[in-house]
């Protein structure tokens, strides 16, 4: 639970980051678009790193053995 708090957190604070630096270049609907992109890619990286990383080290574990 705290480690989907901590992702939570970096995404939330990604997409302020390109937030703000798009703030500099103008224009709220680009500021939307990368704000929901940057929160989207994060959650698309927890998502690959708690399913399908575990299984491909698992895979390379299970070759190794045999």
């Amino acid at each position: 639970m705290a480690s989907a708090f901590r992702i939570f957190v970096g995404n939330l604070a990604y997409s302020l980051m390109i937030g703000i630096l798009s703030l500099f270049a103008g224009g709220l609907v680009k500021i939307c678009v990368l704000f929901l992109f940057g929160f989207s890619f994060g959650h698309v990286a927890n998502l690959y790193w708690q399913r399908v990383a575990p299984r491909i080290c698992t895979a390379r574990l299970s070759q190794n053995r045999t």
